[in-house]
């Protein structure tokens, strides 16, 4: 799961010895073949980024548009700056965008059909059925749009863009293997804090979201829930997700390098130290997860520990190591089955999961019902992000009176309802093609592979997920999760790879 210590402890200083000194031999050493000098941006882009990355919870998890823009804002100064050192220096990206062209194409297009969405004038058959009822009712000609909203479309496109320009950047700062690692550190520590605030308030008896009460009626039934700067507890148990796939890919990788010192007889105390701290933020992000009271948030926290111990296993597997691949899957399933038993035990995990049949028929029928009304335009779709208003009209006295459905708790079946059935499709196929290189690096990578890891782990969790909630549709964690993608995709090449 990490890079392979040298059998040989002063390898590295002879490696050093023999590089280049002079600043032009440095220059010439890096060229390839197309005599070009290929640098990676400076260490400061890297810290600005996760500056911008850490701020993007803080304030209700950006769902307003105020933090949500300055959040972009942020993003879009660091990349203009990195922008403008990239074209000064006139070196070579550290990645090539092309190796990236298939999400990049996929994105592009969705960007471009929510724009057409938004804006383009069509027919009342192709449109929203809401422009003709405006027009019925006001005596006048509305013109039609495919988007029931397009305020909402812009800025459910604006956060794509941010999410897509967020990808590009981590997968060029996370190019280096150090920065890599330091990249999926930083995010661990970054859900780690977040983890604290929301555990000190509730130990507190706080009580509050940022400056406003928690929910009432959720806190004296729930005995208190952590959602720390979230409204929502499902979605900071996704944030929680992330932390502990990160955590737990570089507890993995501290424990690896720990044990090859230990057969060379070089270790020393300090060399504990990393491995202590993330084993600390996996409690203290196990704990907040666990008290956020969320069913399925703590099935994706569960997913992703499986996640990281059968990719574990596996690279065993393959490294010929069958007998800890086999001890690994019994210690998981052991684990799994305990956790599972102690949130039946207590008596407000039995409660929530004694509901779960009641939720699980309202929310079905309003699956059925989404499913339906995709099929009322499965080619224009009504809106990118437009799903508050255009399910309206489709809302009936089944999913309850009164019920106010601002998500379809389902990020498929909305995106059905809002792109449309093809460009759905289009999105899904971006997304499938990141996910399926960050598990390819997981398994097939010897060294470095702390990020793909983490991104796999992360991801399986986070759209399994999106099956019965919509936390990848809160800014911060699609930013956090976009990041977390690029990293991995960064580090899911070897550098053998051309």
């Amino acid at each position: 799961m990490s890079e392979h210590l040298s059998a040989e402890p002063r390898a590295d200083i002879l490696a050093a010895a023999q590089q280049p000194r002079g600043k032009s031999q440095r220059r010439q050493a890096q060229k390839g073949k197309s005599g070009k000098v290929k640098k990676h941006f400076g260490p400061g882009f890297l810290v600005a980024f996760l500056v911008v990355l850490a701020l993007c919870p803080l304030v209700y998890g950006s769902v307003s548009a105020a933090p949500r823009a300055a959040c972009l804002l942020g993003f879009v100064a660091v990349a203009m700056a990195m922008l403008v050192r990239h074209l000064r220096s006139g070196d070579g990206f550290a990645a090539a965008l092309s190796a990236f062209l298939v999400p990049l194409v996929c994105f592009g297009l969705v960007a471009l059909w929510a724009l057409l969405q938004a804006f383009l004038p069509v027919s009342t058959g192709a449109g929203d059925p809401v422009w003709s009822l405006a027009g019925d009712v006001l005596q006048i000609a509305v013109p039609t749009r495919i988007s029931a909203a397009p305020d909402d479309t812009l800025l459910a496109l604006a956060t794509l863009a941010g999410v897509i320009l967020v990808f590009v950047m981590a997968v060029q700062l996370a190019a280096d293997p150090l920065r890599a690692i330091n990249a999926i550190q930083a995010i661990a520590w970054i859900t780690g804090v977040y983890a604290f605030w929301g555990l000190l308030d509730h130990f507190a008896g706080w009580n509050m979201v940022l400056f406003e009460p928690k929910n009432p009626y959720s806190v004296a039934n729930g005995h208190g829930y952590v959602s720390s700067t979230f409204r929502n507890p499902d979605h900071f148990a996704d944030l929680c997700a992330i932390g502990l796939a990160c955590t737990g890919s570089m507890a993995l990788r501290d424990g690896r390098r720990l044990s090859e010192r230990l057969k060379l007889g070089s270790s020393k105390i300090m060399d504990l130290l990393p491995m202590a701290q993330n084993i600390l933020l996996l409690v203290l992000l196990g704990v907040a997860l666990w008290l956020t009271r969320s069913r399925a948030g703590m099935a994706t926290g569960m997913l992703v520990g499986l996640m990281l111990a059968l990719i574990a296993g596996t690279r065993l597997y393959r490294a010929n190591k069958p007998r800890l691949f086999y001890s690994i899957l019994a210690a998981s399933a052991f684990a799994l089955l305990a956790l599972v038993a102690l949130g039946l035990e207590s008596s407000t995990g039995g409660e929530r999961f004694a509901s779960i049949g009641s939720a699980a028929s309202i929310r079905l029928t309003l699956y059925k019902t989404v499913a339906a009304a995709s099929l009322d335009n499965p080619l224009f779709g009504t809106g990118f992000g437009a799903f508050r208003d255009a399910f309206t009209v489709y809302r009936t006295s089944d999913l309850g009176y009164g019920a106010y459905w601002n998500a379809a708790h389902n990020i498929y079946l909305e995106a059905f309802f809002g792109l449309g059935i093809p460009v759905a499709l289009v999105l899904f196929a971006g997304v499938a093609w990141v996910i399926w290189r960050v598990f390819h690096g997981a398994i097939i990578r010897r060294q470095h592979v702390a990020g793909p890891i983490a991104a796999a782990a992360a991801s399986a969790g986070l759209f399994t997920h999106g099956l019965f909630d919509f936390g990848l549709q809160t800014p911060a964690i699609a930013f956090i999760a976009a990041a977390l993608l690029g990293v991995g995709c960064a580090q899911s090449w070897s550098s053998r790879d051309s």
